[in-house]
């Protein structure tokens, strides 16, 4: 390991605001959701086995990993990844210690979701309701690009000079790229899906052009 290289819980000894927080919770979904389109989960959020690269809050590498094809097994480690960041914002990790424990802190989580809406961004409320009690399978930084973008286009609306449609073109343009390139969402992952489709669909398309003008020509010219 890098010498530059620290834990989540080395950075958190020192005081840090909500949005730097954020930003990490952010940075640490992107990478959440590269290894669940690689099929691989997270067994540990402890603070303890989370680095960042250079001490860099936006290079969050997960140590502790393991194999998985089950859709429901990444589901539930996202919903511990949601459980992990009000975690984070509240700075409690005691549930870590011992599993009777942590399903203990879960449930209460699930049950009690609005005693804990105090250390929750203000934002960002509906999204970690929507995973932790509606069972929601959406990565943070998706929502993130969506509420960007409904916010950018309230701007352009309150604004309404065409001076300000570019700008929030651009703005706009700027949160795709940074989302979508640091992380394959789900929009992508679909683009991807479609796309091998329709290359498969595509060689059986021209080969039966193919015979069916074949077929076309021996019937005019030799009455077949």
């Amino acid at each position: 390991m890098d010498d530059n290289t620290i834990t989540l819980n080395q950075w958190l000894e020192e005081s840090h605001d909500e949005d730097e927080k954020r930003t990490l919770y952010l940075y640490g979904d992107m990478a959440l959701a590269y290894l669940h389109d690689r099929n691989v989960v997270v067994n540990s959020f402890n603070p303890k086995s989370i680095f960042l690269i250079d001490g860099d809050i936006k290079k969050i590498m997960f140590s502790d990993l393991r194999d998985s094809v089950d859709y429901d097994d990444l589901k539930n480690n996202l919903f511990e990844y949601a459980v992990f960041g009000i975690s984070m914002f509240i700075n409690y990790f005691d549930y870590l210690e011992d599993d009777m424990l942590k399903d203990k802190y879960f449930d209460t989580i699930k049950s009690n979701f609005e005693g804990f809406l105090f250390g929750i961004p203000k934002d960002d409320v509906n999204y970690f309701k929507g995973v932790i009690q509606s069972g929601s399978f959406v990565y943070f930084n998706e929502f993130d690009f969506e509420y960007r973008k409904k916010k950018l286009k309230e701007l352009s609306s309150e604004v309404g000079t065409e001076e300000n449609v570019v700008l929030t073109k651009t703005n706009n343009d700027y949160v795709n790229q940074m989302i979508y390139t640091n992380s394959p969402s789900k929009m992508m992952r679909s683009n991807y899906r479609e796309a091998a489709f329709v290359e498969f669909m595509y060689y059986p398309v021209i080969i039966s052009l193919a015979l069916g003008i074949i077929l076309l020509i021996a019937y005019c010219f030799f009455g077949i």
